[in-house]
């Protein structure tokens, strides 16, 4: 009887692990990276076609409609998060204001490269450019540094650098 129920133990373990798959992403389908350049072409669209009023402010062009605050933190709290400020300076730099954008947050210039970085990426990827690691070994570590996690993790550290000493140049 020990075997028994060990056994539907062990069956109901094995339907259970087979109708649940792991969850995987396979980072070379053509899903992905057109999903990937989807969502940078959406955000730099939107970055584009927002106008800034140069008092932190964004509005709907041909409207005087503004855009409420997005940080949730900052909204609930009074305080501002590691974020705060990087929409306005995507924005900011979408329509080429660097200056503003480093006072804005000095992480979302960078965060606008990575996007600005991913469309061409993904377009050379998705018409057939598959196999790019084999055909060019020496230049795919600086490429994949760009258009990978490499630069996008030095714009999350330098939101997160930025976010730590901003008080003190404030």
């Amino acid at each position: 009887m020990g075997r028994a129920i060990s056994s539907m133990g062990n069956s109901q373990q094995s339907r259970i692990q087979s109708q649940s798959p792991p969850l995987t992403v396979d980072f070379e389908s053509r899903w992905f990276h057109a999903s990937v350049l989807a969502a940078c072409l959406a955000i730099l669209l939107l970055a584009m076609f927002l106008r800034p009023d140069g008092n932190g402010k964004f509005y709907i062009p041909g409207t005087s409609h503004v855009l409420p605050e997005l940080c949730t933190a900052k909204r609930m709290f009074g305080w501002s998060c590691p974020g705060c400020g990087l929409t306005r300076s995507v924005v900011h730099s979408a329509h080429g204001r660097l200056g503003k954008a480093f006072q804005m947050n000095p992480a979302g210039p960078l965060f606008f490269l990575v996007f600005v970085l991913q469309v061409p990426w993904r377009i050379w990827r998705l018409v057939g450019h598959r196999n790019f690691e084999q055909q060019s070994s020496a230049i795919h570590p600086v490429v994949h540094f760009f258009t990978g996690g490499g630069f996008a993790i030095v714009a999350i550290v330098a939101t997160l650098v930025q976010w730590v000493f901003r008080p003190l140049w404030s």
